[in-house]
């Protein structure tokens, strides 16, 4: 397609201030959000090297982060630094947390289900019930996301249930 589109990634900057920023949110988040739900590669980077962390028992400096990311390219320390400045730690991490996940939902809808949208709506032999399912599923993917975490308890169990 060629189409450039551009993508606010504002939680994963946020959560990842706040992780650096907070040692007790880093820890809570470093097993409860994982790398792959990042949409910016190097957000991803930050995120593992930040685990490590909790994982060694390391507190947070810029020697520790350069030696874990292992040349990995996380944007540099000059990005981290401006991160920390930028934002700080938010009350409201869980809702960004929450905010991420959307996010990561919808760039796998950009990256998968739409250019495969697209090629099954301009095969001329294409069959349609074939672009209907790849269209069902991706609105079904942002949905569950959103979903999974607008609701708690009962609603979600009984949301989960009427799906199946």
């Amino acid at each position: 397609m060629g189409t450039k589109i551009e993508v606010d990634l504002a939680n994963e900057r946020v959560v990842l201030a706040s992780m650096i920023k907070s040692p007790a949110v880093r820890r809570r988040l470093s097993t409860s959000v994982g790398a792959s739900e990042f949409g910016d590669p190097r957000h991803a980077v930050v995120f593992r090297v930040l685990t490590s962390m909790v994982k060694g028992a390391l507190e947070y400096s810029e020697d520790t982060v350069e030696d874990l990311a292992g040349g990995d390219d996380y944007g540099g320390v000059a990005y981290l630094r401006a991160l920390v400045e930028d934002y700080e730690v938010s009350p409201n991490v869980d809702h960004h947390v929450s905010g991420l996940r959307i996010d990561a939902a919808k760039l796998a809808v950009l990256a998968d289900d739409i250019p495969a949208a697209v090629e099954a709506a301009t095969d001329p032999k294409g069959d349609p019930v074939v672009l209907s399912r790849i269209l069902r599923g991706a609105a079904l993917r942002v949905e569950r996301t959103a979903r999974s975490f607008d609701l708690r308890g009962k609603p979600l169990r009984d949301a989960y249930y009427d799906e199946l």
